[in-house]
């Protein structure tokens, strides 16, 4: 049997309501600032895909840099690793993913195994939560419309701890043929979509 909690609409929530600090600055989540949105031009060259991103945030980029020894500096034998990193990280499996990496080193100057490490560590340290909610009929509706049937909502938190990279949160509309097929929000220089809506 699914357990659905209904919340009634005169609740309200601390994160709905908390007003920003200058110290730790919070979006209004109703409303409130919204990360940019790129399109990736999925009939371009790959190499070509990313490449306004990554001017976009060069800059950015350059800083993040050091983020890699510091997360390594926290593993034993981290020297040894670094190297091994260094060497190893030369390509991703997938050739089309490979060249969308290569645009944006292009573009960022930032070292190919760099840009690599960022396309797979943050996958791969599974710090980011995933889940799925179902939202049942809305129970103060007043009229049924077929937006207040059930739904499925998914979500994915982007939550890796890595403060550093709420700077490189984005919206990108995946399009083909000029039609948008995909919405993600991802970190710019993330190349494909772990999590996308159609």
């Amino acid at each position: 049997m699914d357990t659905i909690m209904e919340i009634p609409p005169e609740s309200s929530f601390e994160v709905l309501n908390s007003q920003p600090s200058e110290k730790d600055p919070k979006p209004d989540l109703v409303g409130g600032p919204r990360p940019p949105v790129y399109i990736v031009n999925l009939d371009l060259p790959p190499r070509q895909r990313y490449q306004e991103i990554g001017k976009d945030f060069k800059d950015q980029f350059l800083e993040l840099t050091p983020l890699f020894d510091s997360i390594l500096a926290t593993l034993p034998y981290n020297k040894l690793i670094s190297f091994i990193a260094r060497a190893i990280l030369r390509r991703v499996h997938n050739s089309e993913e490979q060249d969308e990496i290569k645009g944006l080193v292009d573009v960022t100057g930032i070292p190919l195994f760099l840009m690599i490490a960022f396309n797979t560590f943050l996958d791969t340290f599974m710090g980011c939560t995933s889940g799925a909610v179902r939202l049942a009929e809305n129970p103060y509706a007043t009229e049924p419309s077929s937006e207040d049937r059930d739904k499925m909502v998914h979500f994915r938190t982007l939550d890796w701890g890595m403060d550093e990279l709420r700077d490189f949160i984005i919206q990108i509309d995946y399009q083909k043929e000029g039609k948008t097929i995909a919405h993600a929000i991802t970190y710019a220089g993330f190349v494909g979509v772990l999590t996308g809506v159609r």
